[in-house]
């Protein structure tokens, strides 16, 4: 059996699978194994000989919207970087996640030692995960009171230490996340200011406190909260007889309220959309009708 280098594989791969997209997968790696020994860019010598490895094939090559060759080309990437992961990691993610998983390792210098992604799985509307992939280990108690600041409700955890080739370890969290309106999480934008407001969070670009909620409840982002937050402190400094601990209850009770706060805010002192004529006294007066329908600031 002769060895091969990368691109020799790749050519190949890409011959068989243009003449067998059609057919198994089990067919495709039954034709190539009498042929090569795999070798990848870090010399690692490849064999799918194990069952996971013909099911990960099979499950690469139903995938849709990308080329046969593209998507081998993945699969080998994922099996050269996956040594590095623990067989409770194999046993229960997907080849795709894995892939993702290997990008996001690779970009953690980019992106300040940590890389989030929520998503769903399951058939409960109102759970969601969040995969941590982070350069920095950081205990339990340390996290879960980011995500309850969020409005979340943490019902599991799941950690995974992954070492890399040059023996440096990163490290793999999955927590698992309910809401008690599943909507919340039907918003994209939503979301994606739920992920930014965790990784604010983590770096201590905002603090952890409740008014983080607003960022699910009333589809703010964290960038707004801390207008909200520096509202109320100036309060406390004129001299208002509210506790900082009231202003905010007050304000995560009603998220309507809130965000029609922060567009007031946006529309008076925003420099790329602040005009202070007529988009900023509508934006005031829509937020004083909905103040007048309001018979008090009730908190829950």
């Amino acid at each position: 059996m002769a060895d091969a280098t990368t691109g020799e594989v790749r050519a190949v791969l890409e011959r068989k699978a243009t003449a067998l997209k059609e057919r198994s997968a089990a067919k495709l790696l039954e034709l190539l194994e009498p042929e090569f020994v795999y070798v990848t860019a870090s010399g690692r010598r490849l064999r799918p000989e194990r069952a996971a490895d013909h099911e990960a094939l099979d499950d690469v090559m139903r995938c849709r919207g990308e080329a046969p060759r593209e998507l081998l080309q993945r699969l080998v990437q994922a099996q050269d970087d996956g040594a590095a992961f623990p067989e409770s990691y194999k046993d229960s993610t997907t080849p795709d996640e894995a892939v993702a998983d290997v990008g996001r390792i690779e970009r953690l210098d980019d992106s300040g030692g940590i890389a989030v992604h929520l998503y769903a799985a399951g058939d409960d509307p109102r759970l969601r995960f969040l995969r941590v992939v982070s350069t920095a280990s950081r205990p339990l108690t340390e996290v879960l009171p980011m995500l309850t600041a969020l409005g979340v409700q943490v019902l599991d955890d799941r950690p995974q230490d992954v070492t890399l080739m040059d023996g440096s370890t990163r490290h793999i969290s999955d927590f698992a996340l309910s809401l008690h309106d599943a909507e919340m999480w039907d918003d994209d934008a939503r979301a994606a200011a739920f992920e930014q407001a965790f990784l604010a969070i983590w770096s201590g670009a905002a603090e952890g406190d409740s008014l983080n909620s607003l960022v699910l409840r009333a589809g703010v982002d964290w960038r707004d909260v801390v207008i909200l937050r520096a509202i109320g402190a100036y309060l406390r400094q004129i001299g208002s007889a509210f506790s900082m601990e009231y202003t905010d209850q007050a304000l995560t009770a009603n998220p309507t309220l809130a965000a029609g706060l922060v567009r007031v805010f946006r529309a008076r002192f925003d420099p790329d959309t602040a005009d202070g004529g007529t988009g900023y006294e509508q934006v005031r007066d829509e937020l004083l009708r909905a103040l007048d329908d309001v018979p008090s600031l009730h908190l829950r």
